[in-house]
């Protein structure tokens, strides 16, 4: 991923001390309930933008991942119309599925 271990180490103690995940030396990283709540929420979206991407907007299902996540900051502000316009969507371009909103809350 081309990214420094002084960088995960860091983002990794900044999500613990935020009660988002807990981390073992050795044995790895877990997801508490805030931060799956979270994660959800944030995989929700992406997966509808590459949805509207591909089924309204007609973007290559290649380039939806990458497309989608450079719309990550806006999408919370018009996830709204995009559940409202992809109604029945079950699963992304890739054939993931979409995380309903209540996954989210649990």
């Amino acid at each position: 991923m081309k990214v420094a271990l002084g960088t995960i180490t860091n983002t990794v103690r900044k999500l613990e001390r935020n009660g988002l995940v807990t981390h073992e030396v050795y044995k790895g990283v877990r997801l508490i309930d805030d931060g799956r709540r979270i994660a959800i929420d944030i995989l929700r979206k992406h997966r509808l933008a590459e949805r509207l991407l591909t089924d309204i907007l007609h973007v290559d299902w290649s380039k939806a991942h990458d497309a989608a996540s450079k719309l990550g900051p806006v999408i919370p502000e018009i996830i709204k119309p995009i559940e409202k316009i992809l109604i029945h969507t079950k699963t992304c371009p890739h054939g993931k599925t979409i995380p309903t909103e209540c996954e989210g809350d649990s």
